[in-house]
């Protein structure tokens, strides 16, 4: 629930990033889906605390909102997206054949897409 990589300095969780996030760079997680935070927040593809190339092996951590209580956030040079004060819900489609392919979409409650991404394996 709390987010291993938070969209402000004050909610940060640096117990849980040194123990979780070795472990999914270990098992070549994609996606850690977070929330507690309370603002829609995707980082850019991480690997040890790192920003690695888009097509490289890393995680993308997301945080969703799907409540009414907002937080601000604070610059992030770890953050691909980011916003506050809308609610969101994901939509995943995953395909599997010749080629595996996850695509995510974020929407606000009117159904506006505010943020999307695929991960082609």
């Amino acid at each position: 629930h709390h987010p291993a990589y938070s969209s402000r300095q004050a909610r940060d969780n640096p117990e849980i990033r040194e123990y979780w996030t070795p472990l999914f760079d270990a098992y070549g997680v994609d996606v850690v889906f977070q929330g507690h935070d309370h603002a829609y927040m995707r980082t850019h593809p991480l690997r040890a605390h790192e920003i690695v190339d888009e097509g490289a092996e890393g995680v993308i951590y997301v945080i969703s909102n799907a409540g009414t209580k907002y937080y601000n956030q604070d610059p992030n040079p770890l953050k691909a997206v980011g916003f506050e004060d809308a609610p969101t819900y994901q939509v995943i489609d995953i395909e599997v054949g010749e080629t595996d392919r996850l695509r995510y979409r974020a929407y606000d409650l009117e159904g506006t897409l505010h943020d999307e991404f695929e991960l082609i394996k």
